[in-house]
């Protein structure tokens, strides 16, 4: 329910004291002070005196003025006389309420307005001409106090996060490369390096920023917002109570522009038809600058016009799956409808999520929030990064990471960051793919990629050479993975769709010589023995599945390649008396797989486990054929086939198997394996019961390395 209207001489009128306001260049002279020097201050958000009611809105005066028409020449005289009036307020120092509504009573004693009011919840006074337009003077940003809280850091609004709002939706990148960073305060305002730290990160993500010049948030320019993949804007937001010259049209949020309203482009039949159709208002507020008049900061003010949820419908429009921010005070207030609306509007016409306040916003929120956001939706590294670099995340579980950190919130102000995903795709997004872990199906000669990669087929890259696409989802990507030995077969494995590349993941891959000998100790001389080459590749790097989490040590799975094989042959006697000799005979080479020519299906199962945190692993051994390859040629013209014996080794493991659609766990007799602190494995030999298995060191080709991207 809003509060009852506020009436000029009633109790209702009365407002809570004035905070002291910050203490502002002290180490000028006082006749500097008096030369009225302009200095610039940050504009991120609310008032450094202001209080508030907490109401929405409050109810309108009269003026005394006939509706109809209104002379350009005399409402931009109000306009001037407002913003006048406006300064002159401020140099008194009272609550910021009690200047609004000192600003009202000032409009409705003027001819020029039908109705005026005060809208507390944004801190904003308004007008009503008497021709029905809309002119707004919002009081809600002025620069943070001097005793600062350590920026977007403070333990005391710590909290466990929120549920997000399309927790375990689909990812999606936005469908453009087209990127647009506006803000609305001029040149050389603090706020620009936000948006000049934004664009560099990115451009280098392979996004195409607009060109336009610093504060270039004109009509002309916001007229043409069409088609970005990324679209954000710094400025004032301000809201009427009421529209309509009787006031009963409803309440109208309005984002000031950086065009300076004129009576020239007034007369400019384009402009005339959107201030008469409520897409744009009349907008006056601070300009981010400050002159010292007696002794005394005053913000700098300007008449400009400001634009609507109408102006929006009529001439925005978004790549689909965009990113949209709009940094101005109370931009998703949910006590003040008209900002939803505009909210709407963006969703409406191709916004894919909406970011946006709750309340009034100072400087710290309005320049760290958004930095934050975008550097953890590209992967940036570049603002407050992480002790391991982090890979780019959706912006769902961004949310979840700064709600727990307080990031989310304004240190000043309590205002809050939140995402409003258009309730007609429910997806979430991210601005740059990414790979959070790498499987091999070596049955398939297939890598397949885990993590964000959106719906778009893009490219892969393994060791330097683009992959054929097997299949392409929004979280999985199926890709041909070469034989070990050619280019493509290892290495450094990245995502590009379109210009904008993923981070990298080290694709690593061991070589090993297996010696395998087994002598019967019963019969001494009969022999079975060879020598083969293993091929294994595995990702083992750290894994991380929520941003600002510490990356944990992963336990990595590899299978023999296809062409990895061991090369058996039996021979030897044994002489049986009184008068026979045994004898072996027999050759096989057993393949990582079997191949489809061979009907008899000879492999040999060569299971490889690394534990990344013990440095200790595994090597499960185990043959594969349909009958036994050997012979033995035995007394009285007896013949028996055998196959390789490996008896259970150093006892039985289990053992990840890729299959394309998930792991399969495969047990199997293994060898227990040391690995070096750079993950070579260390050759060692095992040996019992007349079997000889030996292994050589092998250095892996692209281990992970401390700047991996996790």
């Amino acid at each position: 329910m809003k509060p009852a209207p506020r009436l000029q001489g009633t109790d209702t009128d009365k407002q809570p004291p004035a905070l002291e306001r910050r203490a502002f260049l002290n180490w000028m002279s006082a006749g500097a002070m008096a030369a009225a020097l302009p200095a610039l201050v940050s504009c991120g958000g609310g008032d450094g005196n202001g209080t508030g009611s907490g109401g929405g809105a409050d109810a309108g005066q009269g003026g005394d003025a006939t509706p109809g028409s209104i002379d350009p020449v005399a409402r931009m005289t109000a306009l001037s006389a407002v913003r006048a009036q406006y300064q002159s307020l401020q140099a008194q120092g009272m609550p910021v309420l009690d200047r609004l509504q000192a600003l009202s009573t000032f409009m409705a004693n003027r001819p020029e307005y039908a109705l005026t009011g005060v809208h507390e919840e944004t801190l904003s006074a308004w007008g009503i001409f008497t021709d029905g337009r809309v002119h707004i003077i919002a009081d809600n940003r002025a620069p943070d106090p001097d005793e600062k809280p350590e920026p977007m850091a403070l333990p005391m609004f710590a909290r466990k996060a929120p549920l997000a709002a399309a927790a375990g939706a689909a990812v999606e990148l936005p469908s453009s490369e087209n990127a647009r960073l506006l803000h609305a305060f001029g040149k050389d305002f603090p706020g620009q390096t936000t948006v000049a730290a934004m664009s560099s990160w990115l451009q280098g993500r392979g996004y195409k920023v607009r060109d336009g010049v610093e504060g270039d948030a004109r009509l002309s320019t916001l007229r043409m917002v069409s088609g970005d993949g990324f679209f954000y804007i710094n400025t004032h937001g301000g809201c009427a109570t009421k529209t309509g010259r009787d006031g009963t049209g409803v309440e109208l949020y309005s984002i000031w522009s950086s065009t300076p309203a004129s009576i020239e482009l007034d007369r400019v039949p384009e402009y005339k038809d959107d201030l008469d159709n409520l897409r744009l208002t009349y907008f006056t507020t601070t300009t981010g600058e400050v002159v010292i008049q007696d002794g005394k900061e005053i913000q700098v003010t300007e008449n400009r016009y400001g634009i609507t949820h109408n102006f929006v419908r009529k001439y925005w429009s978004f790549a689909p799956n965009s990113v949209v921010f709009i940094n101005a005070c109370n931009s998703a207030n949910p006590a003040v409808a008209s900002a939803g609306a505009f909210i709407k509007a963006c969703h409406d016409n191709g916004a894919g999520v909406c970011l946006a306040w709750t309340k009034t916003v100072s400087n710290t929120g309005a320049y760290n929030a958004p930095r934050y956001f975008v550097d953890r939706l590209l992967g940036a590294n570049a603002f407050m990064p992480e002790r391991i670099l982090q890979r780019p995340f959706a912006w769902d579980k961004v949310m979840e990471d700064m709600a727990v950190k307080g990031t989310d919130t304004d240190a000043y102000k309590g205002a809050k960051l939140v995402a409003i995903p258009n309730p007609n795709n429910k997806k979430s997004h991210i601005l740059a793919p990414g790979i959070r872990q790498l499987k091999v199906d070596e049955s398939a000669d297939l890598l397949i990629l885990l993590g964000d990669f959106g719906s778009t087929e893009g490219k892969v890259f393994i060791g330097g050479a683009e992959a054929r696409i097997d299949k392409w989802e929004q979280d999985r990507i199926r890709c041909e993975l070469k034989r070990p030995g050619t280019l493509g077969s290892c290495g450094p494995v990245f995502v590009r769709v379109g210009d904008r590349k993923s981070n990298i993941r080290q694709l690593t891959q061991w070589t090993t010589q297996l010696n395998y000998r087994f002598e019967d100790v019963d019969r001494p001389g009969l022999v079975l023995q060879g020598t083969g080459t293993l091929h294994h590749r595995a990702d083992i790097g750290k894994l991380r599945d929520r941003p600002g989490e510490a990356p944990q040590n992963a336990v990595g799975y590899a299978i023999a390649s296809a062409d990895s094989a061991l090369a058996l042959s039996a021979g030897g006697s044994h002489p049986q008396p009184p008068d026979c000799v045994i004898t072996w005979s027999g050759s096989m080479t057993y393949p990582g797989f079997p191949a489809d020519s061979d009907p008899k299906g000879h492999c040999i199962l060569a299971y490889f486990k690394v534990d990344t945190t013990t440095r200790k692993g595994a090597l499960g051994l185990a043959f594969g054929s349909m009958v036994p390859d050997f012979t033995e040629n035995a007394c009285h013209g007896y013949v028996n086939q055998f196959a390789p014996p490996l008896t259970e080794l150093n006892g039985e493991q289990s053992f990840e198997r890729e299959t394309g659609i998930g792991p399969i766990v495969v047990p199997l007799p293994a060898l227990n394996v040391d690995f070096d602190t750079d993950f070579t494995l260390i050759g060692n030999t095992y040996s019992a019961n007349g079997l000889t298995l030996r292994w050589s060191s092998a250095t892996p080709q692209y281990p992970p390395t401390p700047s991996d991207v996790i």
